[in-house]
């Protein structure tokens, strides 16, 4: 930084001013499928597990190689779609929030490879909670 005349500071500064500002870093969990945590749990079998691993590899390659395909030529289109699991706001540790109404928010993204655009469609949806005692 000091040889582009940036300012700069310490690392235990930047800790300080992370902390402060109550942040947090964390490595996303990697979704598994059942097959993959049956063999992790020994509820599959080695060959089972094998043969699933191989499929898994194909269809990466039969991925990889369309998406070469789309990216080369104007015939194919590939997008990819995520709904975001549901988020219940607001978020709260009390037992007495199960009595009030809730808001429930959807995220739905769609991510255009070859052109790498992507646009996030959210809604929400408005539901009274009761239980009965």
């Amino acid at each position: 930084m000091e040889d582009e005349s940036k300012p700069s500071f310490k690392y235990k500064r930047f800790l300080h001013i992370f902390y402060e500002m109550d942040l947090l870093l964390f490595k996303l969990k990697q979704d598994q499928c059942d097959i993959c945590c049956g063999y992790d749990a020994g509820t599959v079998t080695y060959s089972d597990y094998n043969e699933h691993i191989k499929q898994k590899d194909e269809a990466r390659a039969s991925k990889e190689a369309v998406k070469n395909r789309a990216m080369t030529g104007k015939n194919i289109k590939i997008v990819k779609v995520d709904l975001q699991s549901l988020l219940v706001c607001p978020k709260l540790n009390a037992s007495a929030i199960d009595y009030k109404m809730k808001v429930s928010c959807h995220n739905y993204t769609v991510y255009d490879m070859c052109t790498r655009a992507a646009m996030c469609y959210s809604g929400t949806n408005v539901t009274a909670t009761s239980h009965l005692t």
